[in-house]
């Protein structure tokens, strides 16, 4: 292969820079930019979701979506330079009422939610860490292992076990999750368990949610509580292992222990109650989007969104302004300033460093 490959350069033949097929499509006209940033999105797909969302953007989903509202726009602006040019004609060329319902429906709304569905689309694209944090010996390794489906973590009757963290990824309802089991918290006089413990309160710092596993049997304890009080103003799931050791009326005084929190009691040996723990950290990530995220077919990434919410400004001032009574020549370029921002968002516009830095993010070739 080697030396095939020095004949080849031996003919003038140069290898390919990062992302350069890509950006020859766009630059010839056959993609628009989202969809060649969506075979990025592709290449780095970690769940079957993201993956989803990544081909809808590649067959235009999104670009459809703005094409929409650029019309809507198109047609405003047309609207407008008509009633500039004739200003003073008998008949009303641009109502304000049909004008304010348009902006509305057409390209307010729309924006919003796209902006909406960039917060969930960066979880279902980057994911979150998820750390299980814990005393010793509550089961925190086991429920690694039950999550994972696999014996990945040792695990033993003995206290201070899990001396580093373990991380792993794991795919909840499609998304992406940096799995950390960490050594149990506790004052202790072993240096490498000390070291542990110190690891483990710094990912607990970093984590998107943590899982606060309690033992069942063992009840609530002094130091689950001071534990506790480290984490509570992190977003957490309280997690009540082992608990085909009590009874059921027994539960009641754990779930009342952590007033509106989400309490959520499991069995990681007996792989018992996981689906409800992970509908848990699903709504947890999600919060009162999950609606959002359950009807979304594409997710604006970061660069998207940034212009997205300029353009929603102008449109906004635009709205103002048509309240205001302004004249329809300073209404016309809050809609070309719309227009402006979306033909860069598309890369009708964009300038070549931004070009540069959204292809160099490729491997070579592609």
């Amino acid at each position: 292969l080697q030396e095939v490959l020095r004949h080849v350069l031996a003919l003038g033949v140069r290898p390919a820079e990062q992302g350069e097929f890509t950006k020859r499509a766009f630059l010839a006209g056959r993609i628009d930019l989202t969809r060649a940033e969506a075979v990025m999105d592709l290449l780095q797909a970690q769940t079957t979701r993201s993956a989803r969302f990544a081909v809808n953007q590649l067959q235009g989903q999104l670009a459809d979506l703005l094409a929409a509202i650029r019309d809507e726009l198109v047609t405003l602006l047309a609207l407008l330079e008509v009633a500039i040019d004739f200003p003073d004609d008998d008949v009303e060329i641009f109502p304000a009422e049909a004008a304010t319902v348009r902006l509305r429906d057409g390209i307010v709304g729309p924006l919003e939610r796209l902006i909406a569905m960039s917060d969930q689309g960066r979880i279902v694209r980057e994911g979150i860490k998820l750390v299980i944090a814990g005393r010793p010996n509550v089961g925190k390794s086991s429920l690694l292992n039950a999550l994972l489906q696999e014996e990945r973590a040792l695990v033993t009757a003995l206290p201070g076990t899990t001396r580093d963290t373990i991380e792993e990824f794991i795919s909840i309802r499609g998304i992406p999750v940096h799995l950390v089991d960490t050594a149990g918290i506790r004052a202790h006089e072993d240096p490498l368990e000390a070291l542990g413990i110190e690891r483990a309160r710094q990912k607990c710092r970093e984590a998107d949610l943590i899982l606060f596993v309690i033992d069942a049997y063992a009840g609530l304890t002094d130091a689950d509580r001071e534990l506790y009080a480290l984490i509570n103003d992190r977003q957490h799931v309280v997690v009540v292992n082992k608990r085909e050791l009590i009874a059921m009326e027994e539960w009641g005084g754990f779930a009342a222990a952590f007033p509106g929190q989400r309490v959520v009691a499991v069995s990681a040996r007996e792989r018992l109650g996981l689906e409800e723990l992970e509908e848990a950290v699903y709504r947890m990530v999600l919060g009162e989007d999950d609606k959002i995220a359950e009807q979304m077919t594409c997710a604006p990434n970061l660069r998207h969104r940034a212009i997205l919410e300029k353009t929603l400004a102008a449109c906004r001032r635009f709205a103002e302004a048509l309240a205001g009574g302004a004249p329809v020549d300073l209404l016309a370029v809050e809609v070309q300033t719309a227009l402006d921002e979306l033909a860069d968002l598309v890369g009708l516009t964009t300038p070549e460093d931004v070009l540069d830095a959204i292809f160099s993010r490729f491997c070579i070739g592609k």
